[in-house]
């Protein structure tokens, strides 16, 4: 979790474990102001935690509204 102001959290991985999902569910409309989530595509399958990882498909940072769920691989 991050508070007001605080800085960006390096990329990581939510848990070493296989066969579990995310379910993100945003309780306000989210904004480029509010720093949302951010993922790239295939890093569940990464082998190594190197923080500064960089995918070839590029990250995305989707603008939920409140109420919207994102299910993505843990």
């Amino acid at each position: 979790m991050n508070e007001p102001r605080s800085n960006s959290q390096y990329w990581h991985w939510d848990g070493p474990d296989e066969g579990f999902i995310d379910c993100f569910v945003p309780l306000i409309d989210l904004n480029e102001s509010l720093g949302p989530t951010a993922i790239q595509p295939g890093t569940h399958r990464m082998t190594s935690r190197v923080g500064d990882y960089k995918n070839e498909r590029g990250e995305f940072a989707p603008l939920l509204n409140k109420g919207d769920i994102l299910l993505f691989d843990y």
